[in-house]
């Protein structure tokens, strides 16, 4: 009886360790030729793109009302080679969740765009479409 208590044990402690090391993940990405970390303290369930995007600006000093993050690696899938862009919580689950036989994922890419007021305002005005509409005159009496 004593080998099943310690068995019992062993594996409530392999139970332990495997939840409290799912708690942090560790996602790399380069920016301007130079390769960086973040760590996050939550399971890859509960992460958001919104979430590694703060931890990135906070890593690099970016101010976000001036700078837009466009995150992209490239799959270990056979035959592709063109990147894939993280535009959402999906997408950054695929992203986590895709690794390697020795539990490894892809480098992130890190680019950035200046956010600039008047590019965004030409682009609302060019949207509009006028229409012109004559009502017919009404003779006065």
């Amino acid at each position: 009886m004593p080998m099943l208590d310690s068995m019992i044990k062993t594996e409530i402690h392999s139970d332990y360790m495997h939840d409290t090391m799912n708690k942090y993940v560790y996602i790399y990405f380069e920016f301007e030729r130079r390769v960086y970390g973040v760590l996050l303290k939550a399971s890859v369930d509960d992460i958001t793109l919104s979430m590694v995007e703060d931890k990135i600006y906070k890593k690099l000093a970016l101010d976000e009302s001036t700078e837009k993050l466009e995150l992209s690696y490239v799959p270990m899938v056979v035959g592709c080679e063109e990147r894939l862009t993280l535009g959402d919580d999906e997408d950054l689950y695929v992203y986590l969740m895709h690794m390697d036989k020795r539990n490894r994922r892809c480098l992130l890419f890190l680019e950035t765009t200046s956010i600039s007021e008047q590019p965004d305002q030409l682009s609302r005005v060019s949207g509009l479409k006028s229409i012109r509409y004559e009502l017919p005159r009404v003779a006065a009496k």
